[in-house]
């Protein structure tokens, strides 16, 4: 009986060992691997430059004869390029004006001239109205490409107008909808 109950007691012992090499041998592990693919990022530039200088031609005092009459256009481009994984309706220019102005069309001046400001028209057809100080206007993208013909104009706000220099910073930014 001692030889049964031995030869049980190793066979036991055998089935814990090998019970026990299994379940050290059950522990996995696993490795997360990510990761990210982009598409180039639109570009926007004003007349081929990235940060664009608009002069406007010099007027005189009376070319700018009366309140809100306009004078001294200056046309130029808002062009995107880089688009080619955009939907050729999904993108929007944002026209940032600086706050300071209370009509809706004008952009805010700095400079030694008087009750003047500066106004942007799309080419051909009205001038620009500013909510919150931004101008949301659709582009429609072809081949990855697309472009917003604008004018900068000065403007009469009040009279008399005083000879002297303007400056503005208008921002654009581009904005996926």
């Amino acid at each position: 009986m001692f030889n049964k109950l031995f030869s049980g007691a190793v066979a036991f012992s055998i089935l814990l060992a090998t019970m026990s090499t299994e379940t050290m041998a059950a522990q996995n592990g696993t490795i997360n691997v990510t990761g990210l693919i982009t598409s180039p990022t639109c570009q926007i530039d004003v007349n081929g430059s990235t940060n664009a200088t608009l002069v406007l031609p010099t007027i005189r005092t009376d070319d700018l004869p009366a309140k809100g009459k306009w004078a001294g256009k200056n046309a130029f481009t808002v062009n995107v390029t880089n688009c080619s994984d955009v939907s050729p309706d999904a993108l929007n220019i944002a026209i940032i004006r600086p706050a300071g102005e209370s009509d809706v069309s004008n952009i805010p001046v700095s400079g030694t001239a008087k009750n003047v400001a500066f106004r942007l028209a799309n080419s051909g057809a009205g001038f620009l109205s500013f909510d919150a100080n931004t101008v949301i206007k659709p582009i429609t993208l072809t081949n990855g490409k697309g472009a917003l013909p604008l004018d900068v104009w000065y403007y009469a706000k009040e009279m008399p107008i005083s000879a002297g220099t303007l400056s503005a910073i208008i921002t654009f930014e581009l904005r996926y909808k």
